[in-house]
């Protein structure tokens, strides 16, 4: 990976030992940035854009619960729909983790954490990431209209084209 930067990873866990220890596992990696909370978390977010996110469900003000990090999970999506936001719950139960997929969470794994299968789960989302954003490039290339050999994507250019269709299809004496 020299000379590459590395892909952008958010960990939003209240959990300090445990924000450590996957840190240190997923440094070599990634480019690894950590959340307490909500807020931090949206802050990183907007400044950073990390395309994926581990989010523990369980966040203050009650760990026990999942309502905040579902409530989290939606803010997130909302700001880009495109984070695959893999959720972590402590909680064997896994009507937690359903929920959260069903709200647009694109994985899950439960506590404690196995990093391998934590990081299988992290390349496998990296992965559909850059293939979804390649498909959207492509598909907002093959959406620039052509016009003959001119190529416009700018609505001034559309509204030149549009002109010229019309002209052309008048009959005007030479």
């Amino acid at each position: 990976m020299a000379g590459m930067s590395k892909q952008k990873l958010l960990v939003i866990e209240d959990d300090e030992s445990i924000r450590t220890q996957m840190k240190w596992a997923l440094v070599r990696d990634y480019d690894v940035y950590l959340a307490m909370d909500g807020e931090s978390a949206m802050e990183t977010l907007g400044k950073d854009h990390p395309p994926v996110v581990t989010l523990d469900l369980g966040l203050p003000p009650e760990p026990e619960g999942t309502e905040e990090g579902l409530k989290l999970l939606e803010r997130i999506l909302r700001l880009d729909p495109s984070t695959k936001v893999i959720v972590v719950t402590g909680n064997p139960d896994r009507r937690a983790a359903l929920e959260a997929i069903s709200r647009g969470a694109h994985d899950f794994f439960t506590k404690p954490v196995d990093i391998e299968e934590l990081k299988a789960i992290l390349k496998r989302a990296f992965y559909v990431h850059t293939l979804e954003s390649e498909y959207k490039a492509l598909q907002q290339r093959l959406d620039t209209r052509s016009f003959g050999e001119l190529v416009g994507a700018s609505p001034v250019m559309h509204d030149v084209f549009s002109a010229i269709r019309k002209v052309s299809t008048t009959d005007v004496p030479r």
